[in-house]
């Protein structure tokens, strides 16, 4: 008599749109260029704060193109000196955080003490965030590339930073039971990387070996 009595089901809907534009300009093989833009929208975020755009831009150097390096320094074959600097966005969290909800009690309770009937009720979900809206990383970035001695040596230095800002978190707050509801998430959290990747490879006849 147990055999398939429940029924359920669920549904739901989501959608993201960007445009995306991107600017190269290169002088002579000497001076680089290059600047992105984005502007994306997430259903996940109320209208005011749905959009957001997300910057980039790089630069590039290639010292070793000028005359004064050719003749000096032959035996350089490629130098490069470039700096960057980005910004993207994430909407990685659940939705509708931006409308009051409520959702069904998962157990029933008696409503009515004269016929003890047995109901469920509902309660608020967390309490909504109106102002919700894209975490950001911002990445900066500064590195030399290198070739030397017809590339049979080459390498990499670059130093970075990466900061996450605006990061989706709940407050570390409490609230009256008599409210019946959790504290919103905000964006306000902070997160920081930074560090130094360097790279050399020595070619030969043989192969090659990695430092």
């Amino acid at each position: 008599p147990d055999l398939n009595k429940t029924n359920d089901g669920s549904a739901s809907f989501g959608g993201r749109i960007g445009f995306v534009s991107r600017v190269n300009y290169n002088y002579k093989g000497k001076y680089l260029l290059e600047a992105n833009g984005r502007y994306d929208a997430s259903a996940l975020f109320p209208k005011k704060t749905r959009w957001g755009f997300f910057p980039s831009v790089s630069l590039g150097w290639r010292i070793s193109e000028e005359r004064f390096i050719k003749e000096a320094l032959p035996f350089i074959d490629n130098l490069k000196i470039r700096a960057s600097w980005g910004q993207l966005g994430y909407d990685n969290t659940s939705t509708y955080q931006w409308l009051e909800t409520y959702s069904v009690s998962p157990a029933p309770y008696i409503f009515d003490s004269s016929s003890h009937n047995l109901n469920s009720g509902i309660y608020p979900d967390a309490i909504p965030n109106p102002l919700i809206t894209w975490e950001k990383m911002t990445s900066k970035n500064v590195g030399i590339d290198f070739n030397l001695w017809n590339s049979k040596l080459e390498g990499s230095l670059d130093y970075f930073y990466r900061l996450r800002s605006d990061v989706l978190g709940t407050r570390s707050a409490s609230l009256p039971n008599i409210v019946g509801a959790s504290m919103p998430r905000v964006n306000y959290a902070k997160y920081d990387n930074r560090g130094i990747e360097f790279s050399l490879q020595h070619k030969n006849t043989i192969g090659s070996v990695y430092y």
